[in-house]
């Protein structure tokens, strides 16, 4: 679909995976609470909540 980075967060683990380059080739996995670069800028991931 040409969606160049995509972004999925699991609030019921506090994590998340950055897929980007083309084809989703490069991926980062973060915990909530830590900074990852998505494209060109920092997300500051300390502001989301896992759910309880």
């Amino acid at each position: 679909m040409g969606i160049p980075i995509y972004l999925p967060i699991a609030p019921r683990k506090g994590t998340g995976i950055v897929h980007d380059e083309p084809g989703y080739t490069s991926r980062t996995e973060f915990a909530f609470g830590d900074t990852v670069t998505v494209s060109l800028w920092p997300l500051d991931t300390g502001v989301l909540h896992a759910y309880t």
